[in-house]
């Protein structure tokens, strides 16, 4: 009996470590469950940026640097570097080293042109922004020039004439908004999707989508949008910068120089996209100003 009850204690004690392992090899091996906050199935994480920043801030942007450095645009106090520690803030129109910038009033987008290298849109006018020298200034312009009377083009027209230019040529005093800015490392062109509005009336007359060479200045292709009221949050450049695809509210959407928008995703209806970002690892992206959130999903 004692020679029996030694190896049943044997025994139980082998199960039970072979018991601990499994459930050890369980809890490891298992994928962890989403946050509560994000729906299943749809983003790989959530990101809350709320602790990270102002109480006032309005998210309006994200960008990521060839290094996988990730960069956050609020509209109310400036750039961010967001890390797991936390975020700091690397540029404001406040800050004495731009405040040649201060009259441009509100920043709308960003995105990445290089390791501190950015290119960031206001009414009117793109700017570019170096971190490492700390210089800004005017880059490229989707509101373009009218066509010189003289007959001289000046490099400001574009074919065929944008909303603007139309509007423009006829007294109709316009200015351009955009939600969103791209750039394409492989063509080196640079994409934003710009609403024309009149300055007197505040309607919106059209919705285009201009391209931009590396050397930014005046739009050298202009896409045309089916619906004037089409704005995009954000934007990325995929594709070898053949194809773009851009979110709107809680959607998005693929278009390229032939097809218009097409809507390849929809999410959840508390979601307002205001900024697109592929990261390094071929994640899209997608920063939610409502919930101040930063969101990772697949691209499609």
């Amino acid at each position: 009996m004692v020679r029996s009850s030694g190896r049943a204690r044997r025994l139980l004690s082998m199960l039970w470590v072979a018991a601990t392992a499994l459930l050890a090899l369980g809890a490891c091996g298992a994928p962890e469950p989403p946050p509560a906050d994000t729906p299943a199935g749809v983003f790989k994480y959530a990101i809350d940026l709320a602790p990270m920043l102002p109480p006032s801030a309005d998210v309006v942007g994200i960008a990521v640097t060839p290094e996988g450095q990730r960069y956050l645009l609020d509209r109310n106090s400036g750039l961010y570097e967001i890390a797991a520690a936390g975020a700091r803030r690397v540029f404001s129109t406040s800050d004495a080293a731009y405040a040649h910038l201060s009259g441009i009033g509100e920043l709308t987008d960003v995105v990445a042109l290089g390791s501190e290298r950015f290119a960031m849109t206001a009414v009117n006018d793109g700017y570019v922004l170096d971190l490492h020298s700390q210089t800004a200034g005017s880059y490229f312009c989707y509101l373009p020039a009218l066509p010189d009377p003289t007959g001289d083009p000046g490099g400001g027209p574009v074919v065929p004439p944008s909303v603007s230019q139309t509007l423009r040529n006829q007294g109709i005093d316009v200015q351009e908004r955009t939600e969103s800015v791209a750039f394409s490392p492989d063509n080196q062109q640079l994409y934003a999707q710009p609403q024309t509005i009149r300055v007197d009336t505040g309607e919106i007359m059209g919705s285009e989508l201009f391209v931009f060479s590396d050397g930014g200045g005046q739009p050298i292709q202009v896409w045309g949008m089916p619906s004037a009221s089409f704005i995009a949050g954000g934007m990325v450049a995929v594709d070898r910068g053949l194809r773009l695809v851009l979110g709107t509210r809680n959607e998005l959407y693929a278009m390229d120089s032939g097809t218009g928008p097409t809507r390849i995703r929809q999410f959840d209806p508390s979601i307002d996209i205001s900024g697109l970002a592929l990261d390094t690892n071929g994640d899209l992206l997608v920063l939610d100003r409502a919930g101040r959130r930063l969101l990772a999903t697949t691209l499609y």
